[in-house]
């Protein structure tokens, strides 16, 4: 109490000196302070939310719009229609990276879908040629234009092509199944590639086509029925473009991610850049193809073994294609 008034006080002696400081304050004053000071203080908190809540949503708002835009285009995605020009377009930010990883996607699902109306185009087109050829040569015997013998000829072969076609396709569609399941066994690559060579030896002994295996054995573990199809193939194929020789040669990896690598050499024509880019295409026949499905098939086998099939000039002039096994 001083002079009858209520205060808050506090002292503290001078080091050395026969005196002590007090200071104080009547309570009166304190609690006119008190007022204004909680005043502020509220103040502040409410204009500290209202920021706070205005810039939360601005904030979610900027979110949601185009998670919002994102939704409507995912319902109403359709493979053969053209992407909308307001779709929301990709930045940094993470629904940016999720925009920009749709649109990839869209993109991919896209050149799929045009690839499958492409390949059952070319299916139809390719499957209706021999059999309008049959039907003609079938008529053109009843109506004794060409000799039973003759038209019976015709028709053994163009038969012949549509089995070959079907069996292909069915090889490619149970590729893509990837529930099938492909044993793997130890084998010997020179072994397999002079068993390939020995099934071709007739065909090439027909045109004069020297076919030969170089490189030492390798014994590697893979499935070899699927390996053994994709050799098969590209001989076949080599055979049919060559002029005078087929070499098979086998060599080991030099890095770490190359455990092997199969070379298909011909001193054929060989093929141009435009070619190689395209002679893996479902029904590309080039020249001398056939069903055009060949190549096709090799590549679905490569991708399936986690390895590539490249196409390059070989140092035999022709074309090499070459198969190169990549670690699993």
């Amino acid at each position: 109490m001083l002079q009858g008034k209520k205060i808050l006080f506090t002292n503290e002696e001078l080091p050395g000196q026969p005196f002590r400081i007090f200071v104080y304050s009547p309570l009166s004053s304190l609690r006119a302070l008190y007022v204004p000071l909680m005043r502020t203080t509220l103040l502040s908190i409410v204009a500290s939310f209202v920021v706070i809540l205005v810039i939360g949503l601005m904030v979610v708002s900027r979110l949601v719009r185009p998670l919002k835009r994102l939704k409507e285009a995912v319902g109403n995605y359709e493979p053969n229609q053209p992407q909308d020009s307001d779709f929301p377009q990709a930045d940094k930010s993470e629904i940016g990276e999720l925009i920009g990883t749709f649109h990839s996607m869209s993109t991919r699902i896209q050149q799929h879908h045009h690839g499958q109306i492409e390949f059952l185009q070319n299916v139809s087109h390719e499957l209706r040629t021999p059999l309008m050829s049959i039907q003609g040569y079938v008529y053109a015997i009843q109506d004794q234009v060409v000799s039973q013998d003759e038209g019976l000829s015709i028709i053994k072969v163009q038969s012949q092509r549509l089995i070959d076609m079907v069996e292909k396709l069915l090889q490619l569609s149970r590729l893509e199944a990837l529930n099938e399941e492909w044993p793997v066994s130890l084998i010997d690559l020179r072994s397999m590639a002079e068993d390939a060579v020995h099934l071709l030896m007739p065909v090439a002994a027909e045109r004069s086509i020297s076919l030969r295996v170089e490189g030492e054995g390798l014994h590697v573990a893979v499935p070899a029925e699927q390996l053994f199809r994709m050799m098969l193939n590209l001989l076949q194929n080599a055979v049919r473009h060559t002029s005078t020789e087929v070499v098979i040669h086998l060599e080991a990896g030099t890095t770490p991610e190359v455990v092997w690598i199969i070379h298909v050499d011909d001193d054929g024509e060989g093929l141009t850049e435009e070619e190689a880019a395209e002679v893996f295409g479902r029904f590309y026949t080039g020249s001398n193809g056939v069903t055009g499905l060949g190549l096709a098939i090799c590549r679905q086998i490569a991708s399936r073994l986690n390895g590539e099939l490249i196409c390059t000039r070989s140092p035999l002039g022709g074309a090499r294609f070459s198969y190169i096994q990549r670690m699993l």
